[in-house]
């Protein structure tokens, strides 16, 4: 390269801008994950939970969690929609996320214009993608009318305990920023 960094192959003999393209399309090097960290050692397998009634880890059948988040676009009857469709493929919960969104957002954030079926601003779209109590209601009657788990992803702690009143089986946390370790403290002190 003329700029003086440095140039690489990438895996496919293509020429590639550094490290992180050279990267790409590679799994992870002999005995590392895919955050290049060391695996867990043989001495020390990864723990077995439980998720309901289901153990989960090493051994035990595979758990699929079909994601829903907030691709219900704000919709209960899509929201039920997608978990039938979930269940029918064999899924053994939905996944939907909660999150508190003057919190997690700024105000600059929540002002910046975005057209939406909502409003003008991209606080107007987050806000009509968020479910309240009757919509969680829903989902927890339709699911056990369906006899399949729900849990939700927390990104604060107050969503945490919103979605706690509903003793799922399990309280995720994303992990994307510093909010985060309030959100797992949170999620902690449920056991879920």
């Amino acid at each position: 390269m003329m700029d003086g960094s440095q140039a690489s192959l990438s895996v496919d003999g293509a020429a590639s801008d550094g490290p992180a393209q050279e990267l790409r399309g590679r799994g992870p090097a002999p005995g590392e994950n895919r955050t290049g960290e060391a695996p867990l050692s043989a001495a020390a397998p990864p723990p077995v939970v439980c998720i309901g009634d289901r153990a989960v880890g090493r051994g035990q059948p595979v758990y699929v969690i079909a994601e829903i988040g907030i691709n219900h676009n704000g919709s209960i009857d899509l929201a039920k929609r997608l978990i039938s469709v979930a269940v029918a493929a064999g899924c053994d919960a939905v996944k939907f996320q909660k999150r508190t969104v003057d919190v997690v957002y700024s105000e600059e954030e929540l002002a910046r214009p975005r057209e939406s079926p909502f409003g003008e601003t991209n606080g107007d779209l987050k806000r009509g993608l968020e479910f309240d109590t009757d919509e969680f209601v829903a989902i927890d009657e339709y699911c056990r009318m369906l006899d399949t788990m729900w849990f939700a992803s927390c990104w604060d702690e107050a969503s945490v305990d919103f979605i706690e009143a509903f003793a799922p089986p399990k309280i995720e946390r994303p992990i994307s920023s510093p909010r985060d370790v309030i959100t797992r403290d949170a999620s902690q002190r449920t056991s879920r």
